[in-house]
């Protein structure tokens, strides 16, 4: 079975692995199945997989997780947690464009 083929399955059967936060817990599961010991031939096929999910997330709307619209919030919520001002950046832009 190719690479591709496997991580569109887990995608469908697997609701938890659509979601960003579990993509490399979805990926660790479907290599431990597959190999016994880590070598170079594994992180070549983590980084197959991985480019796989992000496609196949692109293409299909509805094997996309519950966080694949809110990315910039979740980010922001937790750059907050951590101390950090959030929109910074924006606010320097619109104040040059004021000046």
């Amino acid at each position: 079975m190719k690479t591709y083929d496997i991580v569109l399955n887990k995608l469908e059967d697997d609701v938890n692995f659509r979601e960003r936060r579990n993509k490399w817990n979805g990926i660790a599961e479907i290599l431990k199945d597959k190999y016994r010991e880590i070598n170079a031939d594994v992180l070549v096929e983590a980084e197959s997989m991985a480019r796989y999910w992000r496609m196949i997330l692109q293409t299909n709307e509805h094997l996309r997780g519950f966080d694949y619209y809110t990315k910039k919030e979740t980010e922001q919520r937790h750059k907050m947690s951590l101390g950090y001002e959030v929109g910074y950046k924006q606010d320097i832009k619109k104040q040059n464009t004021l000046i």
